[in-house]
């Protein structure tokens, strides 16, 4: 994954002894980025002017604050729409955040990163199997909320141009688990590709009353499905 580091604005806050982080993308098609805490409070949402800018319909137009108090993060949920989370709790109001947790603003996540300025300059700040963790976060959410929204492709005949059924597609409002390569490439960290395409064909089904009636549908799999017993009983079903 890649990752983006502010520089300028690590080098202002480089003489304090320690420098807080939120490390995660701000939307679906930045790479990782790692945003010192340099203001307190440090508000978070929708509007231009705050420290973070986080563009999701999701996120409520001044969301939360952080505040750095006794060598932690409080977090403060400023009556936002769809809620703040510290390690998957709802906030009622505010919670204490500590180096590795996460910190979710309605469905965007950040890991909280914690830097000693007078460390090794050698020191990695941030690897790819912590970034990891937020995808898979996501991804337990996408399993979690069933949260993959269908597509119906049609399937035309070449002679008479007649649709004479629809191939079962997927997407996903999940930040950074969008399309069905994403939603895969999760899935396969955890050997949980066969639930995520039995989940499609279900969501595909459910939904398919919306279609004009009569009609086919095409599914597809996944290959670890081929080798899978229950297959032909899941299709079945």
């Amino acid at each position: 994954m890649t990752e983006v580091v502010d520089y300028q604005a690590a080098k202002n806050v480089a003489e304090r002894p320690i420098v807080w982080f939120l490390s995660g993308p701000l939307s679906s098609s930045e790479p990782t980025r790692h945003i010192p805490i340099q203001a307190s409070p440090f508000r978070v949402g929708r509007q231009h002017d705050l420290e973070i800018c986080i563009e999701h319909p999701t996120v409520s137009a001044c969301h939360a604050e952080i505040i750095e108090q006794d060598n932690a993060l409080v977090i403060h949920d400023l009556q936002s729409t769809n809620g703040t989370y510290v390690n998957g709790a709802r906030l009622h109001h505010s919670a204490t955040a500590q180096e590795d947790d996460l910190i979710q603003f309605a469905e965007v996540a950040f890991k909280v990163r914690k830097q000693d300025s007078h460390a090794d300059q050698g020191t990695v700040l941030y690897d790819n199997m912590r970034d990891m963790a937020l995808g898979l976060v996501q991804f337990d959410k996408l399993m979690s909320e069933q949260a993959v929204t269908p597509f119906y492709q049609p399937i035309v005949c070449l002679q008479d141009t007649q649709t004479i059924g629809y191939e079962v597609l997927g997407r996903s409002h999940v930040m950074g688990l969008e399309t069905p390569a994403a939603m895969f490439h999760a899935a396969s960290q955890l050997n949980l590709e066969v639930e995520l395409s039995r989940m499609f064909r279900w969501e595909g089904i459910n939904h398919s009353n919306m279609l004009p009636k009569p009609f086919h549908l095409f599914f597809n799999t996944h290959p670890r499905e081929l080798t899978d017993p229950g297959l032909i009983s899941s299709l079945e079903s």
